[in-house]
């Protein structure tokens, strides 16, 4: 993928190793999608909220299955690039 930006973050040396021990995954392009679909949800959240009333208690509830859907994908996202 010519032209587009890098990121650069840093993680623990354990967290390194872990990922160490996984070469098949491609860590870049698991982190690229798990970003994205980060960023889809949240935008849709977003929009969302632009559109209607909503208390602090619906925010903590879509918040939590936000949250609960993310690990999700990213766990599917894992098995996907390990294959």
């Amino acid at each position: 993928m010519v032209g587009m930006p890098n990121m650069t973050f840093s993680v623990t040396d354990e967290f390194k190793q872990r990922m160490d021990e996984h070469k098949h995954i491609r860590w870049s392009s698991a982190v690229r999608a798990m970003i994205e679909r980060q960023l889809d949800e949240f935008e849709e959240f977003e929009s969302l909220v632009q559109k209607s009333r909503i208390t602090q208690k619906d925010i903590d509830d879509i918040s939590r299955k936000v949250r609960k859907a993310a690990a999700k994908h990213f766990r599917e996202l894992l098995n996907e690039t390990s294959h």
